[in-house]
């Protein structure tokens, strides 16, 4: 306990945001006294290992006991790319799937099925007899025997989780939760084990038959072990003693409490994360169009921001499936620190397999063999082998050059001059993934007002490269870039939505059981003034939106509200939000600078790059590249012919150029 502080005084005062990375985990957290951020190594064999040793870490930057700390903790939030790693590198679960008779391809076109082929495999699809008309009715039951001989299939072809979709199941689930009882009594748990049954309509009340199915198939490709995980971490704050719940970050730019959040729910959660501070701080400097460039250990995700909102789309899009799923609306594609650099008929690759974390880059001296970008960096001197996060860990040159040479075997050029066409490489992949995602953002590529805002491990050696890609000239970096999602998870409100089937009979739908299901969910997350509670209802029919209106939840409930619903109505949802205090202002303290500068070997040859302050310092005199800006964590490049200024906040602004 810090002694200036009486004990009456210490009341709850801290936050805490967490993002899982594919190769660290960072933490971002805030107090009376200012900002910490802390790096650990993500533990893919127990990620609850890594949340927890970022926990420690940040208890020890704020200098508090691990136990006061999180006595004190007001809230813990936690993002992570787990699942869209898996997405990425096609690590998720075997699912199986019982629909209507005349299979999957009766619900959507081949192109829809062919998008699933990522996800599940066409033999893990049976059909069953049942029959729900357009208007709900039940024309035919699921038959026990179908359901039965259904699941034995299934089972022998070794299948992690079974999904039930029925045609029809917007409009009534009863054939989906008749099928599902069978199941249960059919094959008890200490038969069936460990393998969860999903229904689709309970996860979606989308109109679509191959929506709501892909969605469920989606949700149960990443469900096992990210459930596993988000449910221990949760455990493991208690145990060690922070009694509020765990809140999730989720890939609509809100936080839920772990019971309330879905697997899908957590993809692209933390670079979500990353786009909602962004978004923050484009709003505070007045950004007009921004490029997010977020680059980690095994992705590079982007996305675009106007007037300080970032986008939303009522889809998720993983690899070449698109589920009906709300989503801020970023890319995704397989470059980041740890991608494998390798050769394929001749010519270099770069990712989109990483190393990951264990055993990592070859540098880590773990085991790895697998060059990448950072033994890349490491043999051209961007990177300080003995700095690196902070001095924790030290990087082996010789082991990047082993990997280098497995690359280009018989090649007796030296090591710079090899290493300098695997950078040209990694730069060409980034420019081709930034233009094929910018071809649907036109703004970005031409007109004023144009920005990227760069951030995450590995953004600051390629954000200049990433902007003269889209021919941008403005490129902002931050003192917390290399915990920038875990920043942007804090900024992040909580939020829920409910939603139920509407009748296709005309009439008032009372509000009162879906305001009853947030308030209970709030009061569980320590929100009981459902004044302070936004609340969004509206009504939707297979065209579009029919009724939409704003209101709070207390008015909701005090009012007894209910809507009208025409003939045509589909469904009705209601969305809450507990909106957070927004502070961007950068209140970390400098970093020291350790050397003085460091040498980089470029096709011009080796040249002495100083290493200088300003970021983090509001209104520090500007600096001309070439030159490293200081920064924890992270290496940021101030290029040759380009300079850098800071803003009244701390952060910096590279521009072509000299500084005036």
């Amino acid at each position: 306990m810090k002694p200036e502080l009486a004990e009456q005084d210490r009341s709850p005062c801290y936050s805490l945001s967490i993002d899982t990375g594919g190769t660290f985990t960072d933490g971002f957290a805030s107090g009376p006294d200012g900002q910490v951020q802390v790096k650990v190594d993500t533990t893919p064999h127990d990620l609850t290992q890594g949340f927890m040793a970022c926990v420690e870490a940040a208890a020890e930057a704020m200098n508090e006991p691990l136990e006061d700390f999180l006595a004190l903790l007001r809230d813990v939030r936690f993002s992570s790319t787990i699942a869209t790693n898996a997405v990425v590198q096609r690590l998720g679960h075997r699912v199986g799937l019982i629909v209507s008779d005349g299979g999957l391809a009766a619900y959507g076109s081949d192109g829809e099925f062919a998008s699933l082929s990522d996800f599940i495999d066409p033999d893990f699809v049976v059909a069953v007899p049942e029959a729900v008309s357009d208007e709900g009715v039940v024309e035919l039951a699921p038959n026990p025997a179908d359901v039965e001989a259904a699941v034995r299939r299934l089972l022998e072809r070794g299948v992690g989780m079974i999904v039930i979709s029925f045609r029809n199941a917007d409009k009534n689930p009863a054939n989906e939760a008749a099928a599902r009882e069978l199941i249960t009594a059919s094959y008890p748990r200490h038969y069936l084990g460990a393998i969860p049954v999903l229904q689709a309509a309970r996860l979606s009340l989308s109109p679509s038959d191959f929506g709501r199915t892909a969605l469920a198939i989606l949700n149960a490709y990443l469900h096992p072990s990210l459930v596993r995980s988000l449910y221990k971490a949760e455990d493991g704050l208690r145990t060690s003693g922070h009694q509020r719940p765990l809140l999730i970050v989720n890939t609509d730019g809100s936080t839920t409490r772990v019971a309330k959040t879905r697997a899908l729910d957590t993809f692209n959660s933390g670079p979500s994360a990353g786009v909602i501070g962004a978004a923050n701080v484009a709003a505070a400097i007045k950004a007009e169009h921004v490029c997010t460039f977020d680059v980690g250990g095994t992705t590079t995700d982007v996305a675009y921001i106007h007037d300080g909102t970032a986008l939303r789309t009522p889809h998720t899009v993983a690899a070449s499936l698109s589920v009906p799923h709300p989503a801020i609306d970023l890319w995704s594609f397989g470059l980041g620190g740890g991608s494998i650099i390798a050769r394929k008929d001749g010519a270099l690759t770069v990712g989109p397999n990483s190393a990951g974390s264990s055993p990592g880059p070859a540098c880590f001296g773990l085991g790895g063999t697998h060059l990448t970008p950072t033994d890349v960096w490491l043999i051209l001197g961007y990177i300080d082998p003995e700095g690196y996060l902070g001095g924790r860990r030290t990087l082996r040159k010789d082991a990047s050059i082993a990997a280098l040479d497995a690359v280009f075997p018989g090649d007796d050029r030296s090591a710079e001059d090899k290493a300098l066409d695997a950078l040209d490489a990694v730069h060409r992949a980034l420019a081709d993934g930034m233009r094929a995602w910018a071809a649907n953002h036109p703004e970005l590529l031409s007109g004023p007002g144009r920005w990227l805002f760069s951030y995450g491990g590995g953004g600051g050696l390629l954000c200049v490269e990433a902007a003269q890609s889209l021919g941008i000239d403005q490129v902002v970096v931050f003192p917390q870039s290399s915990v920038f999602s875990a920043f942007g998870g804090g900024l992040m409100p909580i939020a829920h939505a409910y939603r139920a089937s509407a009748s296709r009979l005309a009439g008032p739908f009372k509000l009162a059981a879906l305001v009853g299901a947030a308030e209970r969910d709030l009061r569980a997350e320590g929100i009981t003034d459902l004044a302070a509670v936004k609340a969004s209802v509206s009504v939707s029919s297979t065209d579009g939106v029919e009724t939409e209106i704003q209101s709070d939840l207390a008015s909701l409930k005090a009012d007894d509200a209910s809507v009208d619903l025409t003939p045509r109505s589909h469904r009705v949802d209601l969305r809450v939000e507990v909106e957070r205090p927004l502070d961007v202002t950068v209140r970390m303290g400098v970093p020291e600078l350790g050397k003085a500068d460091r040498t980089v070997h470029t096709r011009e040859g080796a040249r002495a790059y100083p290493i200088v302050r300003g970021l983090g310092e509001p209104n520090a005199a500007p600096v001309d590249g070439p030159a490293f800006l200081a920064a924890q964590d992270t290496t940021i490049v101030i290029p040759e012919g380009w300079h850098c200024t800071f803003d009244a906040l701390g952060f910096g602004t590279l521009r072509k150029g000299a500084s005036q």
